[in-house]
């Protein structure tokens, strides 16, 4: 047997006075700065590959049911433009383009999902920014 004198800051039901294990104390940070928050950070980066994954990863973290369908939408937006984008280089001309065509609606429908927009201005957004990536020419 384990004695706790070996593991002092481990909590134990005798013990529940020890701190909280590290990865309690860190699904609480993350469950305060929501994934659509965090995705919304991550566009200050820019749209390239690496960062259109995270972006979408950060958005199926979301758990407030009040922006889950919003989660969904922009995940998958943000997944088609990294699938589109491709892993391989870009010019940094054409990066732009993609950011500039892109950044205004992706900003806003992320803005009415994290500040609690009625549904139907989130479903608006939505709605434009997925004809706005569904006009755009499939790059070959």
């Amino acid at each position: 047997m384990i004695s706790q004198e070996a593991f002092p800051n481990i909590p134990t039901p005798m013990n529940p006075s020890k701190p909280e294990p590290f990865h309690i104390i860190r699904r609480e940070r993350n469950m305060s700065n929501s994934g659509l928050k965090q995705a919304r950070q991550l566009t200050g980066e820019g749209f390239h590959y690496d960062n259109l994954l995270r972006m979408a990863e950060h958005c199926r973290e979301e758990t407030q049911q009040d922006r889950i369908l919003s989660a969904y939408v922009l995940n998958r937006v943000f997944s088609e433009m990294a699938q589109e984008l491709g892993e391989g280089p870009i010019l940094l001309s054409e990066l732009r383009k993609l950011e500039a065509k892109y950044r205004t609606a992706l900003n806003l429908a992320l803005e009415s999902a994290i500040n609690g927009a009625p549904h139907e201005e989130q479903n608006r957004r939505l709605t434009e920014l997925i004809h706005l990536l569904w006009s755009s020419p499939k790059t070959e």
